[in-house]
């Protein structure tokens, strides 16, 4: 029997070594022998928690801690109509942040966002503050305004048949006569319009020093600029142009064959634009073309910030937001669908807030970013 039970425990050792179990100190000796005496490290030893690295270095591996659920996004307002979509304390409701009214007008056709808000509403340019709380009117030479833009200190008015700025401390500023005047942006001294009939200018702040930059262009509409090259789209032509600011060559073509051109923006490393469908994107050469979301309906008013896009689709009146990498949109607000015929510039961002403008609604507004 003695032979037989040291047998077994020998059977038993092998086994427990070949699963890598140490048996070194976790009891009495096998077959009866000596005890083995516990060393300090066994017995101080204890388990690592779950999650915790040892001292050195072992240990289970770190486990993340569990991702907190996302809310209802119907009505949730931190994941108002996707996970992690804040709504900035506005709430929500079926999935849209709860819109701030800035201004109920008649038909407002371009709004430009500084220190105040400023409007393009048919016979008046209207100012509020950013929370919507109306102030003076802009001078009555300003009414029928189409596109507006700002620089440092002064408005800049496009009309049907004026080029004009007024400045925002008072004052009735001064005009141009210019054909109708489709978009306008400005440098620290310059400012850049496309207008009828095909063309694209320039002009200093003061409007003393108009002259021609193309007029090769059969229907230029939205413009963006950067420190050293001005883009527009050309709705006729199909075509992304691109020009130097300082010469050293005339307009070019860079991207061909998009259909339904509107409204053009830029950041530090590409171009972006509206199709008739699409949001789209190029390095500033026109190089790596390439979609970056589909099935839109007219998007218009496209602006860009802090890596998102924002703009209107036309058909369906809603105020959307996609990353610049491209993915499914988020939809911001509802309104009725956009006229045929409006401004490149309807939609505006500032450090906190997204403000649009609906002319067939006749409401602006305004939601946290």
């Amino acid at each position: 029997m003695r032979r037989a039970a040291g047998g077994l425990a020998l059977l038993s050792f092998v086994a427990l070594f070949a699963c890598g179990l140490d048996v070194v100190g976790t009891g009495p000796a096998l077959d009866g022998g000596p005890t083995p005496t516990p060393t300090p490290e066994d017995a101080g030893a204890t388990l690592p928690e779950p999650g915790v690295p040892d001292a050195a270095g072992g240990g289970d591996a770190t486990i993340d801690p569990p991702v907190s659920e996302c809310g209802d996004v119907l009505t949730s307002e931190n994941d108002c109509g996707a996970c992690g979509h804040s709504c900035g304390g506005r709430g929500c409701t079926g999935g849209l942040c709860n819109r701030e009214p800035v201004a109920a007008l008649t038909e407002p056709r371009a709004i430009a966002v500084g220190s105040d808000v400023f409007i393009a509403n048919p016979g008046v340019v209207q100012r509020f503050s950013l929370a919507g709380v109306r102030g003076s009117d802009m001078p009555s030479s300003s009414s029928n305004g189409s596109a507006l833009t700002l620089t440092a200190s002064r408005l800049v008015v496009g009309t049907n048949d004026t080029l004009a700025y007024y400045s925002l401390g008072g004052g009735s500023g001064d005009s141009a006569t210019t054909e109708r005047i489709r978009d306008v942006v400005a440098s620290s001294t310059q400012l850049f319009y496309s207008r009828d009939p095909g063309e694209v200018r320039r002009n200093n702040h003061n409007l003393t020093s108009a002259s021609t930059i193309s007029t090769a262009n059969s229907d230029p509409f939205g413009l963006a600029l950067d420190d050293n090259n001005l883009y527009w789209v050309d709705r006729t032509a199909r075509t992304i142009v691109k020009a130097p600011l300082g010469g050293g060559g005339g307009p070019a073509a860079i991207v061909n064959g998009q259909d339904g051109l509107h409204s053009i923006a830029t950041d530090a490393t590409s171009l972006y634009w509206t199709t008739a469908t699409e949001i789209r994107r190029s390095d500033k050469n026109g190089g790596g073309a390439t979609t970056l979301v589909t099935e839109r309906r007219r998007p218009r008013s496209l602006v860009h910030d802090q890596g998102f896009l924002y703009w209107i689709d036309g058909d369906s009146g809603r105020l959307e937001r996609a990353p610049t990498t491209g993915g499914t949109p988020l939809v911001l607000a509802q309104d009725a669908a956009l006229p045929a015929n409006v401004s490149a510039r309807l939609v505006a961002v500032t450090a906190t807030h997204v403000y649009w403008a609906s002319p067939s609604d006749g409401r602006v507004s305004r939601l946290p970013k």
